[in-house]
């Protein structure tokens, strides 16, 4: 097990949306309050949220939270390791979707709360956005959420893949899904909107994850070594299991820089 040090005990999870506060000082999330409560993941790709909250997660179902991840592409263009080189997208996907449900096995999230809503990787802006808005609204209504993480919804061009930020700053499925993501929770407790979507119903919290300007974070020092590992288990992304447990670990400790906390 990796050893976690004292900045990488710090991994942003969130902005909040609720309010804009004039005091920007990064604040710790108090999880406890989610305690036996219903929390819904939303991203773009299938090894998104292991990089963006894994550890958070892992922490949320340790106290008893139900958590569920809707994953809106099948990541069918994403390959990073040798050995699926010469997969078809087909393949592809259907090896990513399995990674998909054993990372979230380490985190504590059962198989059945893994959701593929199945759209190509790297083409969510050419699909319909009420399309995909109307299949966010259904899996709000049908899970029930109390709360929705998801990404943020605007780029962060500062954050370029040169200073080891990698595609967290800007990809076009990542913020495209934020969005909708955010218009979803917006209507899900109108009933005349997408009426064949299910029973209204609608959060009562709603997050937005990033990276360098947080105001409110999770310390994940406890959790910090299965984030890794299950972003270990995307072995398409991934020549390595350790390989992917130092991205882990230096991305905790880049993120931890931003939040001030020592």
């Amino acid at each position: 097990a990796m050893a976690a040090s004292t900045a990488a005990r710090v991994a942003v999870l969130v902005v909040a949306l609720v309010f804009i506060s004039a005091d920007y000082t990064p604040k710790p999330l108090d999880l406890t309050k989610l305690v036996g409560k219903r929390v819904m993941l939303v991203s773009a790709h299938p090894d998104d949220i292991e990089a963006a909250a894994g550890g958070t997660v892992k922490m949320l179902t340790q106290q008893g939270s139900h958590v569920r991840f809707v994953i809106a592409t099948n990541g069918d263009k994403g390959c990073s390791n040798p050995e699926c080189v010469d997969w078809s997208s087909n393949e592809i996907a259907v090896a990513r979707a399995k990674e998909a449900v054993a990372a979230a096995a380490v985190l504590g999230v059962n198989a059945s709360d893994v959701v593929i809503l199945g759209y190509e990787d790297s083409d969510l802006t050419s699909v319909p956005e009420r399309e995909v808005r109307e299949r966010v609204v259904f899996q709000i209504r049908n899970f029930q959420p109390d709360v929705i993480m998801t990404w943020y919804g605007q780029p962060r061009f500062e954050m370029m893949p040169s200073l080891g930020w990698f595609d967290l700053g800007y990809h076009m499925d990542h913020q495209d899904i934020g969005r909708i993501t955010l218009a979803a929770h917006g209507c899900s407790h109108v009933g005349r909107i997408f009426p064949d979507a299910g029973a209204p119903w609608q959060a009562a919290e709603f997050y937005m994850w990033q990276f360098q300007y947080p105001v409110l974070y999770t310390n994940i020092s406890t959790s910090v070594d299965a984030k890794g590992a299950a972003f270990g288990q995307h072995k398409t992304q991934n020549p390595s299991e350790a390989q992917a447990a130092a991205l882990m670990l230096g991305l905790a400790e880049k993120v931890a820089e931003g939040t001030g906390v020592e």
